[in-house]
């Protein structure tokens, strides 16, 4: 029944089934699986404000549905992880898992780690390799995404996925260009180190114009959507709030390139808990990783 719920996008439904059968066998790893898998597609749907429910209801964009997505994602996550424990060659786990840390409450290093096993397992899997070229560039690793997209993509035949990789290589390039731009322009003294890079989220607006550029030169009806839901997402969150957290990334970033790597992570991890827009949030969790790598290396105390 849990099956035919899922197939069907009536996920709360298909949810309480696969619970039942995780209740009466905990260490069912299929059960594990398809119960975590389910609650992922579940908080989608709770979140997403293109969606609603199979029976036409529309999405609950409020604070409640949030936090109700939150937990299912997060009790969704550790049923997968446990299924991963107890068939670690069983892939789909692994794809499931690594995907759902594209989110903007995802941890990259994670994702990447989970999408390498399973491309391991899944070698002919082109939609595994292109999730993990975006999880490399979203953690500033440009060299390992390139060389994924030249060894892997370009000789997979599969011209689709090939140009939404590059198409996010191209975008890679074009935010870190308008950083380096802007940096020049205040003629800060940049510093050779990653933390700079990740200075790319400027205002509000040209999110939006970015975001909707890339919905027109898509072809992938996938991708498409979750384009459209990231701009709905960020339209209606409040403009003010935005961007004054904008400001206080900015403000990182300087002092990021003067250095002063302690006062960059203690601004980036007040403002943290409060952005809920996903490109500011994973710019920010890119940045305070990078950060902190090079506050270990220059001796600066956290």
């Amino acid at each position: 029944m849990g099956y035919l719920r899922y197939s069907q996008k009536r996920y709360g439904e298909a949810a309480a089934s696969f619970e039942k059968a995780v209740t009466l066998d905990p260490d069912d790893f299929m059960a594990c699986y398809l119960y975590g898998r389910t609650l992922l597609a579940l908080a989608e749907e709770h979140e997403s404000p293109a969606g609603g429910a199979a029976d036409g209801a529309p999405a609950d964009p409020s604070e409640a549905a949030a936090a109700s997505a939150a937990t299912e994602r997060a009790h969704g996550r550790n049923l997968l992880a446990k299924a991963i424990q107890l068939r670690p060659d069983f892939a789909a786990p692994y794809v499931a898992l690594g995907a759902s840390h594209t989110l903007s409450d995802g941890s990259t290093r994670d994702g990447i780690a989970l999408l390498d096993k399973a491309r391991q397992m899944l070698p002919s899997r082109m939609d595994v390799v292109t999730i993990l070229v975006y999880l490399q560039l979203r953690a500033g690793e440009r060299d390992a995404a390139q060389d994924l997209v030249d060894t892997v993509l370009a000789r997979a035949g599969d011209p689709q996925r090939l140009e939404q990789a590059r198409q996010a290589l191209r975008e890679f390039d074009r935010v870190h260009e308008e950083a380096k731009a802007q940096s020049e322009e205040r003629k800060t003294p940049p510093v050779a180190t990653p933390s700079r890079a990740a200075g790319t989220m400027v205002t509000f607006e040209s999110v939006i114009a970015s975001l909707e550029k890339a919905v027109a030169s898509t072809t992938d009806p996938v991708e498409r959507r979750r384009l459209q839901e990231q701009i709905e997402r960020i339209r209606r969150t409040d403009t003010a709030s935005y961007n004054a957290q904008v400001a206080v990334f900015n403000r990182a970033t300087d002092l990021a390139n003067h250095r002063d790597y302690r006062g960059a992570i203690a601004l980036l991890e007040k403002v943290r808990p409060d952005v809920r827009e996903p490109n500011l949030a994973g710019q920010i969790d890119a940045m305070l990783e990078r950060l902190k790598k090079d506050a270990a290396k220059s001796g600066s105390p956290r």
